[in-house]
């Protein structure tokens, strides 16, 4: 049984809730389009697959490509969640219940891909983000001068709103 894959990020204290929310969106967004790209934390290019892999049936029946994106159905980098905020720090990943996407994302993380073991020459290591890559994202909350709280706050909220609801969208469906 695959183990259960998150990622804990810090960020400073001083965050409100809405904030460490929309924060963690905006890394959930930016780990999936950095997937898409085919880099991994470290933002080099994800590990190709073998060439017994590409020549396969399973590969072909598939329907992937030579691209490494971490996106055949979308599934697994569309199911990366919040899964707890506190002051200093959010936690992001998969539901601890979902099997199927923690396991994709245990393959994928440690290159097991249904292997007993890991082979860190095959890891595709996607979950999580560079301090660098964070800094750009937690200067769009600024955290000076009353005015800057006060664009941060609005900057959460329109986030949290958001995407609540394409969450409610995608319920609907």
């Amino acid at each position: 049984m695959a183990s259960w894959q998150r990622v804990r990020i810090d960020i400073p204290e001083d965050y409100k809730p809405s904030e460490r929310i929309a924060i963690a969106e905006e890394v959930i967004d930016f780990i999936i389009e950095r997937s898409k790209k085919g880099k991994d934390v470290e933002n080099n290019s994800f590990p190709k697959y073998s060439k017994s892999y590409k020549n396969s049936k399973d590969f072909k029946i598939a329907g992937k490509s030579s691209n490494v994106d971490l996106t055949l159905s979308g599934d697994m980098l569309n199911s990366i969640q919040l899964i707890s905020h506190k002051k200093g720090s959010v936690l992001i990943g998969f539901d601890r219940g979902d099997s199927t996407n923690n396991g994709k994302a245990e393959g994928n993380q440690i290159g097991s891909y249904g292997q007993k073991s890991g082979n860190p020459e095959r890891a595709r290591k996607f979950l999580g983000i560079q301090e660098k890559d964070l800094d750009k994202i937690l200067k769009k909350y600024p955290k000076g001068t009353e005015e800057e709280k006060k664009k941060t706050r609005q900057r959460a909220i329109d986030i949290v709103r958001a995407s609540s609801a394409i969450t409610r969208e995608v319920a609907d469906e």
